[in-house]
């Protein structure tokens, strides 16, 4: 395990980390997103559980002014102390595909991967994911990286 990354440089420790994602095909770029969640612990979380957790998500969208695109992502959410409510951040690893109707037909969804013991069944889940091995027959229009406050 390597050392941690603090809510200020969490994008360019994993850029670190992990290289050119934005260059990458999902099945690569999740795999190093995990690899991160494994090896490169979030300091000063939340004191909880759920205060870093993995999401798989997949579904079409239309984000104003945007034209729609059918969109697999996979976030890393750390929950920090700080403010009355807590403080929620995401590193977010989204693949934008021009949406088509094999892809519209998959509807939206969500996969929790809630600790670092969770990650072999979000592999497994990945590995059965119609989306992700959809998606990995296209090319994205657009991929973005971005770690942000929720």
């Amino acid at each position: 395990m390597t050392d941690g990354f603090a809510c200020d440089d969490a994008l360019t420790r994993f850029r670190a980390f992990a290289g050119d994602v934005e260059g990458s095909l999902p099945e690569d770029g999740f795999a190093r997103l995990i690899s991160f969640y494994k090896e490169v612990p979030a300091l000063q979380v939340a004191d909880h559980a759920d205060a870093d957790m993995l999401l798989y998500q997949w579904g079409t969208y239309r984000w104003f002014p945007e034209d729609p695109f059918f969109e697999i992502s996979l976030t890393r959410q750390v929950i920090y102390p700080d403010g009355e409510d807590q403080e929620i951040f995401q590193l977010a690893l989204v693949y934008r595909f021009t949406p088509e109707p094999a892809l519209d037909a998959l509807g939206r969804g969500s996969e929790w991967c809630p600790s670092q013991d969770a990650v072999p069944n979000l592999r497994a889940f990945l590995d059965r994911s119609d989306a992700l091995s959809l998606a990995m027959a296209r090319t994205p229009a657009k991929v973005d990286l971005t770690w942000s406050r929720q």
